[in-house]
């Protein structure tokens, strides 16, 4: 549903093939700066995104320079995109790659300093793009910040990503594990959904996971006490309480 390319210089020449069939079929790209600058051997492309993937972005590489001291920020212009308004400067690394579009289905969601073009969102077939003329992933890892967590959460709303897992405390992070099916015993092939608090504080929230169509139960397994389980149309959900750097293992099965 969503293909994001972080640092995407060099690509073998055949991917680009796949990506193209990719996009045109339905799927969601976001490349950040340079696509396809080079390819396996090494061959810089005359025309970037290379490859033939400026078709597919809608853009092209007009202009390249390096940001003060390697930082920069691409100024949002735009209020289509889903969690970004106009004026938010979301921080990005390294490049500032000026895009220009290439046709009239490309549009400018972005600028850097003096109003060079910095984001481009095109369509392609029956798919969607999206190129960053920096690298906005590296700066969300080195120096996380709350625009780039809109920005993210807004690029799965942007590729109709359907969560599988969603709860509104910000320091909860919930994983889980699902049998092999192998069992004859319904209460076997379960699902193991671990739930932790990274704060340092306690915290009380609700925790929606994707489950199949059915009835379920709930016990957790560090206390043995079941937990209750509220039925949605495509999820459970249940409420937990932890203390800081806390963790809750619920076993969820099948009735």
């Amino acid at each position: 549903k969503l293909v994001y390319f972080a640092y995407p210089l060099m690509m073998p020449e055949a991917a680009a093939k796949v990506l193209r069939a990719y996009v045109e079929n339905g799927g969601a790209l976001v490349a950040e700066a340079r696509l396809g600058w080079n390819n396996e051997r090494g061959l810089a492309a005359e025309r970037i995104p290379g490859m033939g993937l400026w078709e597919v972005m809608g853009c092209r590489e007009t202009e390249i320079s390096t940001g003060d001291k390697g930082r920069t920020e691409l100024r949002w212009t735009s209020s289509t995109f889903p969690e970004m308004k106009p004026g938010d400067a979301l921080p990005a690394r390294w490049y500032e790659e000026t895009l220009t579009p290439a046709n009239d289905r490309a549009r400018v969601l972005a600028q850097f300093a003096g109003g060079r073009p910095a984001v481009i969102e095109s369509t392609f077939g029956k798919g969607k793009t999206l190129t960053l003329g920096s690298y906005v992933s590296a700066a969300a890892y080195s120096s996380p910040g709350e625009t780039a967590e809109r920005f993210f959460a807004g690029l799965l709303l942007w590729a109709d990503v359907s969560l599988p897992i969603q709860t509104l405390a910000p320091d909860i992070e919930v994983r889980y594990l699902d049998s092999d099916g192998g069992s004859d015993r319904a209460s076997d092939n379960a699902r193991i959904i671990f739930v932790f608090n990274h704060s340092r504080k306690p915290v009380e929230t609700s925790v929606s996971v994707r489950m199949a169509a059915g009835d379920y139960s709930a016990v957790d397994l560090m206390t043995a006490t079941p937990v209750a389980l509220e039925r949605t149309a495509s999820s459970i959900r249940f409420q937990t309480w932890l203390k800081p750097d806390g963790v809750q293992v619920l076993k969820v099965s099948p009735k």
